[in-house]
């Protein structure tokens, strides 16, 4: 996060810099993941202090999204997007494996969905498409978990009451994002005043 406020600041080396800081945060999670989740097969569960290590490390990713504007060109604007999914991304990626770790059975998937509805309610109430769609996406995976693996065991009145519960949760998030997401523009406004297309 420090590198890529550096590299936010307009120098030669600031493209490398912000380069730097992408890699950085990328090896997080993996990092995160050999350290604190999987060290030994025998682990249990995480201490609280290395789980608010851990969950604090997660949302720190998150600081670039409420950072102010910085790209100054169509390339840097592109770029500046891309970096929010990225650092967005691995924040959802970093709690979802923490979930995976401390959880089992169908509690996974119920944190899972929980993890997603709080990602995808903070992306509408900030109007951020880069916490959005890592949500959706978390969700999606809960909707195939549910499908695929907990429901299977179930009795057909329980699969049948699972159902419908998770269909009515789905119908509420679609009726949210529709309702909260407003049309969003093709170009971007510039610092400088011109816009650039999103590609």
């Amino acid at each position: 996060l420090a590198v890529f406020i550096h590299g936010r600041q307009r120098g030669p080396l600031g493209a490398e810099r912000r380069l730097q800081a992408y890699g950085l945060a990328a090896a997080a999670p993996v990092v995160g993941g050999l350290t604190y989740l999987w060290p030994d097969g025998a682990a249990g569960p995480l201490t609280t202090a290395d789980a608010v290590r851990y969950g604090a490390s997660s949302l720190v990713l998150l600081a670039p999204l409420a950072f102010s504007r910085w790209a100054r060109d169509e390339q840097e604007a592109v770029e500046e997007r891309a970096a929010g999914h990225v650092f967005a991304t691995l924040s959802v990626l970093m709690t979802t494996l923490f979930v995976a770790r401390e959880a089992a059975g169908p509690m996974v998937t119920l944190w899972w969905t929980t993890l997603g509805g709080g990602y995808l309610l903070a992306g509408l109430l900030a109007e951020r498409r880069e916490l959005r769609w890592p949500a959706l996406a978390l969700l999606g995976l809960c909707v195939a978990k549910a499908f695929f693996m907990d429901l299977t065991g179930l009795a057909l009145p329980y699969r049948m009451a699972s159902m419908t519960l998770l269909g009515a949760l789905l119908v509420l998030c679609s009726l949210a994002y529709v309702r909260w997401v407003k049309e969003e523009p093709t170009v971007m406004s510039l610092p400088d005043g011109s816009e650039g297309g999103l590609r």
